[in-house]
């Protein structure tokens, strides 16, 4: 046994040949993975900074910009790109990629999507703003403004539905992998 496999089965089976006067030996070793690794390690820390980044790119303070939810966005998906290169060194080389890397990776989908999406809104409100106030984009950039004041219960439900389509494809991964889940 090792931390990270368990031996859970040895079998040895003899088949003899006349022909040759040969005898051979079949050696049937069967292990399981241990998955708290696994879980300790990558899944559950994942699936906490996915849930983190997607708290802080759609609920934001009043007055709060976008800016800082992207970067947030930006750092957070470099960080799950450093876990799914962990992951890569970790798990032996095979054709198919496993369902926990395809976990990681469509985190990093999901978290791209999530940031692309509120770079959209936010260049959307700042045309719409520039275009009321007869403001040029350039000139827009050096104003402190808070560019959700404007209209803000539709931004806001637009937001929340956001958030909760992207909190849904976060939940619909974590149950994906735990549907495909045989000892990781």
């Amino acid at each position: 046994d090792t931390p990270e496999w368990k031996l859970s089965g040895f079998n040895v089976e003899t088949h003899h040949t006349d022909k040759y006067s040969l005898f051979k030996l079949f050696y049937n070793i069967t292990m399981t993975r241990r998955s708290e690794f696994w879980v300790k390690m990558l899944i559950a820390p994942s699936f906490l900074i996915g849930c983190l980044i997607l708290i802080g790119l759609f609920i934001s303070a009043e007055g709060d910009t976008k800016s800082n939810a992207v970067n947030l966005g930006l750092t957070t998906m470099m960080s799950m790109t450093v876990i799914l290169g962990i992951l890569s060194d970790s798990i032996p080389k095979s054709r198919n990629l496993p369902v926990l890397g395809y976990f990681v990776l469509y985190e990093i989908v999901i978290i791209q999507l999530a940031v692309v999406s509120v770079i959209g809104r936010l260049a959307t409100n700042i045309r719409r703003i520039a275009k009321r106030l007869g403001i040029i984009r350039s000139a827009l950039t050096s104003f402190n403004y808070d560019i959700y004041s404007i209209q803000f219960p539709l931004y806001q439900s637009i937001s929340t539905f956001v958030f909760i389509f992207f909190l849904s494809l976060h939940f619909l991964d974590l149950f994906y992998l735990l549907s495909h889940y045989d000892g990781c």
